[in-house]
């Protein structure tokens, strides 16, 4: 496995939840993460039927911040003391899709370089 996508805290009576992306060390810088994420951006809007998608990412994680970008997430804030990571509270960017945004990319037009 070279990463993974996920959705979490889901609250389905707001139909709003957290979007999540990860990969390994190496792998970074092909696409793989947005790629990934925007389908699964997709199923969520169409198949799950939810309104809005959350990112929380550290502040100092350009290179998430930018896969945030190339979905089309637009920055809300800085949420402080809002991850914990590596024993430590950090400050968190928020970033959110919602399903009328009109989004750049649709997943087939996002390439993947691969190896």
């Amino acid at each position: 496995m070279i990463g993974g996508v996920t959705v979490s805290n889901v609250l389905w009576d707001c139909r709003c939840a957290d979007l999540g992306y990860w990969v390994e060390p190496g792998h970074g810088g092909k696409g793989i993460a947005a790629w990934a994420a925007s389908h699964l951006v997709d199923f969520c809007f169409r198949v799950l039927r939810l309104q809005r998608l959350a990112l929380v990412i550290r502040v100092d994680h350009l290179a998430s911040q930018r896969v945030a970008q190339k979905l089309g997430a637009q920055f809300e804030g800085v949420a402080r003391k809002r991850i914990f990571h590596a024993q430590r509270a950090l400050d968190a960017k928020v970033y959110a899709i919602t399903q009328e945004d009109d989004l750049p990319m649709a997943p087939s037009s996002l390439a993947c370089t691969g190896s």
